[in-house]
């Protein structure tokens, strides 16, 4: 699902919580955080299998 969706979701819904997901590789990864963020995000999400994240790599590392 899109951050955008769930945040509108998370909006109308008092019982629910708005996590983003962000891959960390993306250009505009830090822009999706600080915009999930300034939308109510309590929470990021990687998946690093999904996402293929390397853990070990130390762009990454802010971002996870």
């Amino acid at each position: 699902m899109p951050n955008e969706f769930v945040a509108e979701m998370a909006a109308r819904h008092t019982n629910l919580l708005f996590g983003a997901s962000v891959n960390p590789y993306r250009r505009d990864a830090l822009a999706r955080l600080e915009w999930a963020k300034a939308h109510g995000a309590v929470l990021g999400n990687g998946s690093p299998p999904i996402m293929e994240i390397d853990p070990a790599d130390p762009a990454t590392h802010s971002l996870l």
